[in-house]
């Protein structure tokens, strides 16, 4: 442990060569991990993919206004009419998307 910790302050008096790296790393084989290196890692994942998210596919999103604005149109009684018509004699369920253009789904 002391030459860990004599290693960290030659490191941080910016004395530290390939040798002093050497030490730390060798100091530091096959300690495991804990708690605390798995939420490092756990962190810097989640941190690469956030960016790469950002970078690549928020673009995509960015070309969709924020307040996009859709006036409600219902479909009219004539096209619900002509629907049920087509449908007369069908078993089954209907379901009315609500799109607005009077698509309705069977």
């Amino acid at each position: 442990m002391a030459e860990m910790d004599d290693c960290r302050a030659q490191h941080w008096r910016g004395g530290m060569d390939e040798d002093g790296a050497q030490e730390v790393v060798s100091a530091l084989e096959g300690k495991p991990l804990g708690v605390w290196g798995l939420l490092q890692i756990a962190g810097c994942t989640g941190l690469t993919a956030y960016s790469v998210w950002a970078l690549v596919l928020m673009p995509g999103f960015r070309k969709v206004p924020l307040k996009l604005q859709v006036p409600y149109m219902p479909a009219s009684a004539r096209q619900v009419d002509n629907v049920m018509t087509l449908l007369k004699g069908r078993s089954g369920k209907m379901v009315d998307l609500g799109s607005g253009d009077g698509r309705i789904v069977r």
